[in-house]
């Protein structure tokens, strides 16, 4: 019934987008995906590569300069540098708002118009397929967890917390990101973000409650 209703001023998501991108640091969206920018989109990865994950990295990341823009970057797991990089290949999927009449397409399919006769869902366009959402304090740091009806997770780049941890002099912050681990799991992994002199403890652990949406990789590519 939603597709029945007045389009919202921003339209509705679809999948829009996707390709299967090798990224040796920073995510070029644009080479891959022209007109599509980290504002105007919302990005789903998935990797088999198991050094490695996507991570939302501030351009800001090696100093205290003003925050000018943010990008996706590959990063090692392995590691809790701040620029350890990884490169590995990725399944990427971009969902962006298409308005009635982007949506008013030729061709067979189904098509729903609205009580204003504006065509607001095209079967010829991808929508989100099972999104399936899980707290951010249920995934674990470094052991993997499996999705239920999800063969291979994407998710889209998230910090769901942080790790304090210091030896009694210098004390160090961590971001906790979602990322993927081995072919089929979930896991958290470290990034360093500060160091600065301090102490509380051998080491405090936050994660948030929120829910992270996952897709299933398999409902939008074709694997063995």
């Amino acid at each position: 019934s939603i597709f029945l209703e007045n389009t919202p001023p921003l339209g509705y998501a679809y999948a829009t987008h996707k390709a299967k991108v090798y990224i040796t640091d920073a995510f070029n969206i644009g080479n891959t995906f022209p007109g599509l920018t980290i504002e105007n989109a919302v990005f789903f990865f998935y990797t088999d590569d198991n050094k490695s994950f996507i991570r939302l990295e501030a351009s800001n990341v090696q100093s205290w300069e003003e925050l000018k823009w943010w990008r996706y970057v590959s990063r090692n797991r392995n590691s809790t540098n701040i620029t350890a990089y990884s490169p590995a290949w990725y399944w990427v999927v971009a969902f962006t708002n298409v308005q009635p009449a982007q949506l008013n397409t030729s061709g067979f399919g189904l098509k729903i118009r609205n009580l204003e006769g504006k065509v607001t869902f095209n079967s010829q366009m991808g929508v989100m397929t099972r999104p399936i959402t899980v707290p951010g304090n249920q995934i674990p740091l470094g052991s993997g967890i499996n999705i239920d009806s999800i063969r291979r997770p994407m998710y889209t780049p998230t910090k769901v917390g942080e790790i304090f941890s210091s030896d009694g002099g210098l004390g160090w912050w961590r971001d906790l990101n979602i990322g993927n681990l081995g072919e089929s799991q979930i896991s958290l992994f470290q990034t360093s973000t500060s160091q600065q002199r301090g102490y509380h403890g051998n080491q405090t652990i936050a994660r948030t409650a929120t829910p992270a949406i996952f897709l299933d990789a398999a409902d939008y590519f074709s694997f063995p």
